[in-house]
């Protein structure tokens, strides 16, 4: 068996609802199979931004959301 795809989602934090809509379209992929690699998952209050953004080289895919 293959490993999971393994997504970064990247995307603008213009306002909540479009946070919680990036949420809910991670939530789904996660349901679907795909690793998605998220701030609001991965990244803490005062995280180590640069090892979060080696999931950038992780990754398979990469989705940016404006």
């Amino acid at each position: 068996m293959s490993p999971a795809p393994k997504c970064f989602m990247s995307y603008s934090h213009d306002n909540e609802e479009h946070e919680e809509w990036v949420l809910s379209l991670a939530t789904r992929l996660r349901e679907n199979g795909v690793d998605v690699i998220l701030d609001q998952w991965d990244l803490g209050l005062g995280g180590d931004i640069p090892a979060f953004m080696d999931g950038l080289t992780e990754s398979s895919s990469y989705l940016c959301l404006f």
